[in-house]
């Protein structure tokens, strides 16, 4: 499992090819929201929800349950539950964890393929153009995923060019937030960790209750 290289192993994890996902096994109020969306929307949503549902008894909690959608459009979590859905055009995964073991989760899953120069305005900060283009795909799932990690609790969006990262070895990487979302300071480091496979690229920020890195 592609998602599975970048989690601890106290977080549970699964994914499908969207494409397997069928939208008639939502709840009434899930179909509500991909009511007018066109097929290849309505999997991917479909896929994240049976994935999460499927990962609830692994947490030890009833899968029989919706998943509306919140602010900013992410999954509204059971309570005690945090997580993190994403997709591409050919997989879906989703990561979820007790809230008694982390604040936030967030993980991106891409296509392996260049990330084009159009977009390197957009998503690269000035000191990080020096990196080369085999890293801006990389670059972007990384912010991806800070962005998502940290929303549940400072419940603003972030722009791309508020955080940068550095990749460290090993398949890590280190996130600097330099805009105040509170209760983030700017400056405020978190780790995170990336996996680059044949046909995809995964990304994960995952807050440990107690174990941020000190600015």
């Amino acid at each position: 499992m592609l998602i599975r290289h970048v989690l601890p192993d106290w977080v549970v994890a699964a994914e499908m090819d969207p494409l397997m996902a069928d939208p008639s096994a939502l709840f009434p109020e899930e179909r509500a929201e991909v009511a007018r969306a066109v097929p290849k929307r309505a999997r991917e949503f479909a896929a994240g929800r049976l994935l999460a549902r499927q990962l609830f008894g692994e947490l030890g909690m009833s899968s029989e349950r919706a998943i509306p959608v919140a602010e900013g459009r992410a999954p509204l979590w059971p309570a005690g539950v945090v997580g993190s859905i994403s997709h591409c055009h050919d997989l879906c995964a989703v990561a979820l964890a007790s809230c008694a073991r982390s604040t936030g989760i967030g993980i991106d899953v891409e296509a392996n393929r260049l990330l084009g120069r159009e977009l390197r305005d957009l998503c690269l900060r000035p000191d990080e153009f020096g990196l080369p283009q085999s890293l801006w795909m990389l670059l972007f799932s990384a912010k991806e995923s800070v962005y998502k990690a940290l929303f549940p609790t400072m419940r603003q969006f972030l722009d791309f060019q508020d955080v940068s990262i550095r990749f460290e070895g090993e398949g890590t990487f280190r996130a600097t937030l330099w805009r105040s979302a509170p209760p983030f300071r700017v400056g405020e480091h978190f780790p995170g960790r990336f996996f680059v496979g044949e046909r995809h690229i995964a990304t994960s920020v995952v807050l440990e209750k107690g174990a941020l890195s000190p600015t």
